[in-house]
Parts: C-alpha cells; sequence; structure tokens
C-alpha cells in the first residue's frame, strides 16, 4: 500500500469521525434543551394545577378534570397516542363523557374569563403548558410540537383538552404526584 493512500485514509477517517462527534454533540445539547424547556413547562403547568386545586373557585368537578388532564399528558404512551393521530391527521375520538369533561373545563374557563381572569388564566395554562410538556419531552413525539406550534388551528385550549380527554377511561386515570412527574 502507498504511504499516501494511507495517509488520505487517516484523514477522511479522522474527518468523519470529527463528524460524527459533532453530529452528536449538536443532538445533546438540542435534546437538553428540549428537556429543559419540557421541564419548565412542567413546572408552569404543575404551578397551575396546584394553584387551581387550592383555589375554592373552579368547581371539583373541574378540579378532578385538571389532576386527571395533569396525569394523562405524564403518561408516555398518551403522548405517543396523540401524537401519532395528530400526524395522521385524525381528530380525536371522543364519548359522550369526554365531550361533556371538555365542555364543562370551556364553560367554566369562559365564565370565569370576565369575573376571575386570573383563575380562567391559571385552567389555560394547566392545559397549555401540560400539552407542550407532554410532547417536548419524549423523543417519540417531539417531532409533533412543530405542528402544534405551526398550526394554530390545533393550538387552543378546546383542542388540546379534547386530544388528551380522549385517552382518559372515565375517570379512572390513576393519579401521580408532582414529585414523580419527572422521573
Amino acid at each position: 500500500m502507498h504511504p499516501t493512500f494511507s495517509i488520505v485514509l487517516i484523514l477522511i477517517a479522522a474527518a468523519l469521525a470529527l463528524t460524527v462527534l459533532s453530529w452528536m454533540r449538536s443532538y445533546a445539547r438540542r435534546k437538553r434543551h428540549d428537556l429543559l424547556q419540557a421541564r419548565e413547562a412542567l413546572d408552569k403547568h404543575f404551578q397551575a394545577l396546584e394553584a387551581i386545586v387550592q383555589s375554592p373557585i373552579p368547581s371539583d368537578n373541574v378540579k378532578r378534570l385538571m389532576v386527571q388532564f395533569s396525569t394523562a399528558i405524564n403518561q408516555r404512551s398518551v403522548a405517543i397516542d396523540i401524537s401519532r393521530a395528530m400526524f395522521a391527521g385524525q381528530q380525536p375520538t371522543l364519548s359522550s363523557g369526554q365531550r361533556a369533561a371538555v365542555a364543562r373545563i370551556l364553560d367554566e374557563i369562559d365564565s370565569l374569563a370576565v369575573s376571575k381572569s386570573s383563575t380562567a388564566a391559571r385552567l389555560r395554562d394547566v392545559i397549555g403548558y401540560g400539552f407542550a410538556a407532554m410532547f417536548i419531552r419524549w423523543p417519540e413525539t417531539d417531532f409533533a410540537m412543530s405542528d402544534v406550534v405551526v398550526n394554530e388551528a390545533r393550538g387552543d385550549v378546546a383542542d388540546k383538552a379534547a386530544w388528551v380527554m380522549s385517552k382518559i377511561d372515565d375517570v379512572t386515570v390513576p393519579v401521580r404526584s408532582r414529585s414523580t412527574a419527572y422521573a
């Protein structure tokens, strides 16, 4: 083998290794950024949820639904199901009970929007930040977040609530504590 050929092969291998290392470093930085954003969104979600649960203003029914919503968005399988369905252009399939739950949440937000706007904003935050965190958090679902951001029609509270509520089986979702939500 000619010495020049060996040097060229070594240079090509080194360039390839540097390229792979650079790509891995870039990917790691992006994932770290995504996870920090997911944690920030979850923190805001849980702060709003805690304020809602401790407040005397929303109905107990809406409080319960918000806790169920929070539990559902923290389940990887729910995030994957919703992201795949959204990517396929599907709409959420809701039972009559799930439709009624979404309607109760939206009615409560609407009624509080004038008299107790901070409470209405917290209800929106529980849904909005939770929905965003659900997609950013998992590697199988982060692609769906761009669809939510780009397509404003899917970005409203009603659609986000409907998607998550479509995955809740008649109030049987187990509740997780704040301390285990990042696990």
